[in-house]
């Protein structure tokens, strides 16, 4: 067996290992962060009765999801810094990070460089993450929701809410590291979106009679499949990976024997 056929031998093989871990890994638990305000407490809930939210849309498109939650109704994004909730999610070794913040900030009335500047900081400690598998976890923001009456701030609350959101949008352009969901304007763009809400600022909570049924508000199911969509159309298929591997190895099949 001469030195060619060594060659071509161990580049099958390593070829063939590389498609055996891409297709483990693509298919391995994912570990998905769901962590903000109270709309993160309605969607990401643990329990009701008949699995959590997170975890079933993302079975509807690949194997299982652990769902994990950092969360805290009222929460604005200094208090989210402040109170230390950045090494609460790492601490949950996420491979998966949806981020919304920002409805209370606008009902506080914090001007956009406060919420710019707490947002950069949070976005860019979860983007230089690097999890227990040797990844940085895929991290998807969503614009931040309307309130809207009978909400007491809603009217304060309007220029905020669209400062926030052009800020937002105006990040995801310059910026490849994390993916934005464009929330606000796919809420406001269906038919009756107002009448998704339970009390101006939530799309139902757990006090109203959406669970007595036992299912999730309509709103939220929405915000959970743009959630997820966005972040496994960030992670490559199986199918991709393998031609990558392939095609990283043909150049060396294909050299020229040497005389």
């Amino acid at each position: 067996m001469n030195i060619h056929t060594y060659k071509y031998l161990l580049v099958a093989a390593t070829t063939f290992l590389v498609m055996m871990i891409t297709i483990r890994s693509a298919h391995a638990d994912l570990r998905v962060m769901a962590t903000g305000d109270s709309h993160t407490t309605v969607y990401a809930q643990q329990d009701f009765g008949h699995g959590n939210l997170i975890s079933r849309v993302y079975e509807q498109r690949r194997d299982d999801a652990t769902q994990l939650r950092v969360n805290f109704g009222g929460i604005t994004t200094q208090t989210y810094i402040n109170d230390g909730r950045i090494a609460d999610v790492l601490a949950q070794d996420p491979d998966v990070i949806q981020l919304l913040l920002g409805t209370n900030d606008s009902a506080n009335q914090f001007d956009l460089a406060t919420y710019s500047n707490n947002m950069t900081a949070i976005i860019n400690a979860f983007t230089g993450y690097t999890n227990g598998r040797g990844q940085h976890p895929v991290v998807v923001v969503a614009t931040v929701m309307p309130l809207i009456a009978p909400d007491p701030s809603a009217t304060v609350a309007t220029p905020f809410i669209e400062s926030y959101n052009t800020w937002l949008r105006g990040q995801s352009q310059v910026r490849d590291d994390f993916v934005l969901i464009d929330f606000y304007n796919t809420l406001t763009s269906q038919s009756g979106w107002e009448s998704y809400y339970s009390d101006g600022a939530h799309l139902g909570s757990a006090m109203t009679p959406y669970y007595s049924f036992g299912e999730y508000p309509a709103g939220y199911i929405l915000l959970a499949e743009q959630f997820r969509d966005a972040a496994l159309n960030a992670i490559p298929e199986p199918a991709s990976l393998i031609v990558t591997a392939t095609l990283l190895g043909l150049p060396l099949f294909s050299r020229p024997k040497r005389n």
